[in-house]
């Protein structure tokens, strides 16, 4: 079944859990209807896409900056867009360049505060540190993926490949199975289980997909939409 939009993965999110927007439980919390579903899909949303991208997914990706440096006792930093999820590359390319695209520096351990010379690190999702004595271009960019818009905002949108958006309700219905409201908890966790097996293997084909898409296509454009 597709799930073309918000409102189809949230009907596909309660057949899922076995509940209805109306059930008590749900709104046991304080919360409006479809309130809970949508910080669920949210949650998963954001798991789903750390899954993806792990798995070499190449979407939801963005160019910030000029980096604005300032500095306190522990060097010099940066503060993150407010909608950072991950730096690009994982380790393996920098996620800092410079205007020309050229790429700069080195991610570091960021469990180490002393780390010195042409390397950064990400001790949270809001600031970039750099290494005492680093020489920082003029103009430096991060290259970034995006968290996944909130679901019920009123920027609410599926940024989401559409053959993947499966593993955005599992992830979403696993998270409400931990909170211990859905009906039938025992059965629930088992169907919930299989459900989301299946819908890994099924993202983890789209990732791989895009990732030899990747290997031969032209300079990524960032801000992906469908």
């Amino acid at each position: 079944m597709q799930l073309a939009d918000a409102d189809a993965m949230r009907r596909a999110f309660y057949r899922m859990v076995g509940a209805r927007p109306v059930d008590p439980a749900l709104n046991a919390f304080g919360a409006s209807q479809d309130d809970v579903a949508n910080e669920l899909l949210t949650e998963g949303a954001h798991e789903a896409q750390r899954f993806m991208i792990g798995a070499g997914y190449h979407g939801w990706m963005r160019r910030f900056g000029p980096l604005v440096l300032d500095e306190d006792d522990e060097g010099r930093f940066a503060v993150l867009p407010v909608d950072f999820l991950t730096a690009q590359g994982w380790r393996r390319q920098s996620a800092l360049e410079d205007a020309s695209g050229r790429s700069w520096g080195k991610e570091a351990d960021g469990r180490d505060p002393l780390s010195r010379g042409n390397v950064y690190w990400i001790p949270d999702y809001t600031t970039l540190r750099f290494g005492r004595g680093a020489l920082v271009p003029t103009e430096v960019y991060l290259r970034y993926h995006y968290f996944h818009p909130t679901f019920g905002s009123s920027e609410e949108t599926v940024d989401f490949p559409p053959d993947a958006r499966r593993l955005v309700v599992c992830m979403a219905a696993q998270a409400a199975v931990d909170e211990d409201w859905v009906p039938g908890q025992e059965e629930a966790m088992g169907r919930i289980d299989r459900a989301l097996a299946k819908a890994r293997q099924r993202a983890r084909r789209v990732a791989v997909t895009s990732k030899r898409q990747r290997q031969v296509q032209e300079p990524p454009v960032f801000g992906t939409r469908w």
